[in-house]
């Protein structure tokens, strides 16, 4: 256990906290403009890693020219990142469990700029699914040590509001992709350079290789998790970063911080250590609560990102300016041939690369329903609680994917899709907030690093089956993924209720 002295009154008496030390400690940090800083910095770190899984859905339609790119291979370069992700997301989440949370961010979200860098130069489709392949590999690691970083950066009163707060920027993301993509993708775009022509789609991968630098270096400025640091034995270190998050939120000298170290038992290292952590998960009663996040997660995930990363695919075969009188969904993807890819005249290819502006717009509408989705679970979920909310937005979800077969105009698929996608992304902040707070420090990166890769083995046959469904009907996928929320539904109601509770 890792124990931390609590100074009270001018004779700087120490009076241990039992069970409860970290959150006495970093509530006496108090909240301030630090943790202002440190909740950007997370939020725009969930923004690249969205833009890094989001990118390929708006590209692929320019690509179906350029390399004839048929159903089958187009699924594969849609569902090839999450495959990535399931091969590192254990790792990572050992790793940050073992090194600690900051360091790894760091490194990762640097690497995946140079691996847009490599994106934005390929010129096959074989060098297209090996570096997405990384891609995938390499941003499974931010995606769940933030989660545990966060949570860890703040007391219990202001927990749950900032994860949920934080999770808003998953529909940021999205929305920045689709913005990016307005600006790249919507215009033929060429930029000649030493003997290389790179053509829009390239000269967004480049534009997203920015933003992962500057995410990397931001994770630089931040320190190390004090409660990793404190479950590790190394109190002293945690104690420098709470006196220097007290110092920048009062003003305050570090000596008057009223926490000091009372030192800490030993910690097994290396191999031990990881069956320590591992071990408790495979008895009760985390054992339960794992297996219901695992199944929750591969559901929610599943749908949401079939749903999500085709829905660039479905807007284009809806056209513009069709007469609402006149539409009909499954005549506009039946006459559009998914599986097409055999163009070869000059002039198709250059006029496929650019894709209509409505595809952006609507895109955007529906990650703003995210967004706000997002917004107002951080402002009710102390009155209305994550789980309730959890429960009512994935059986939304079903009902609104279902109702897309039945769409009699393009508004109505577009507030349809709004409500699936939309909605999915609430969900998975709300259920964020709540997965945080079920399995203690030791293991909580790995849990949630297992329990994404649940969600990302579901992603991965969602977004490859999707357009295999597509191409027997227009009804297949939109019930599909409404039976998926469903089952998503009825796994959410087993969740415990509270989430007010100290961190394990």
């Amino acid at each position: 256990m890792d124990d931390i002295s609590v100074k009270r009154g001018r004779n700087s008496e120490q009076k241990k906290v039992e069970g409860s030390d970290f959150e006495s400690a970093i509530s006496a940090t108090k909240f301030g403009w630090y943790n202002y800083g440190v909740i950007g910095i997370g939020c725009f770190w969930n923004l690249i890693t969205v833009v890094e899984v989001t990118t390929f859905s708006f590209i692929l339609p320019t690509l179906q020219c350029d390399w004839a790119l048929d159903t089958n291979r187009m699924g594969l370069l849609n569902s090839i990142i999450f495959l990535g992700m399931i091969c590192g997301s254990v790792l990572w989440g050992f790793l940050a469990d073992i090194l600690g949370r900051r360091n790894l961010l760091s490194c990762c979200i640097l690497a995946l700029g140079f691996i847009n860098i490599a994106l934005g130069f390929s010129n096959n489709f074989a060098m297209l699914m090996l570096f997405k392949f990384f891609s995938g590999f390499i941003n499974s690691g931010p995606m769940s040590i933030i989660i545990s970083y966060m949570s860890e950066m703040h007391g219990v009163r202001y927990r749950v509001r900032i994860l949920v707060f934080i999770a808003i920027f998953y529909g940021g993301g999205n929305f920045a992709t689709s913005l990016l993509g307005l600006i790249f993708l919507s215009r033929p775009l060429e930029v000649h350079f030493r003997g290389v022509t790179l053509h829009s789609w390239q000269l967004l991968l480049l534009t997203v290789a920015v933003l992962d630098f500057v995410g990397g270096t931001l994770a630089c400025l931040l320190p190390e998790s004090p409660k990793f640091l404190m479950s590790r034995g190394r109190c002293e270190e945690a104690l420098r970063v709470l006196q220097t998050i007290y110092r920048r939120n009062t003003g305050k000298h570090a000596d008057t911080y009223p926490v000091s170290d009372s030192g800490v038992s030993m910690q097994k290292n290396g191999l031990m250590r990881a069956f320590t952590q591992i071990a408790p998960m495979l008895k009760p009663p985390y054992v339960t609560k794992c297996l219901l996040a695992f199944g929750i997660e591969l559901f929610l995930l599943l749908g949401m990102n079939s749903m999500r990363l085709w829905m660039p695919q479905v807007f284009a075969f809806m056209g513009d300016g069709e007469s609402d009188s006149d539409f009909d969904i499954c005549t506009k993807i039946q006459s559009n041939d998914v599986r097409r890819g055999n163009a070869t005249d000059s002039d198709e290819c250059s006029a496929s690369r650019v894709l209509s502006e409505g595809i952006f717009f609507n895109a955007m509408i529906v990650q703003s329903v995210g967004i706000v989705g997002t917004i107002l679970i951080c402002i009710f979920i102390k009155t209305i609680h994550n789980k309730l909310m959890l429960v009512c937005s994935t059986l939304i979800g079903a009902i609104a994917s279902i109702a897309i077969y039945f769409s009699v105009s393009p508004l109505m698929v577009v507030i349809m899709y709004s409500l699936t996608v939309g909605l999915s992304l609430s969900s998975q902040a709300a259920f964020s907030s709540i997965l945080s707070n079920i399995v203690p420090t030791a293991f909580r990166s790995t849990v949630i690093s297992i329990s994404l890769s649940c969600g990302r083995l579901g992603s991965m046959l969602g977004t490859y089956l999707f357009p295999q469904l597509m191409a027997q009907g227009c009804w297949p996928p939109f019930v599909a993924i409404g039976v998926v929320f469903f089952a998503c539904a009825m796994l959410c109601m087993c969740l415990p209720r509270s989430t007010r509770k100290t961190l394990l």
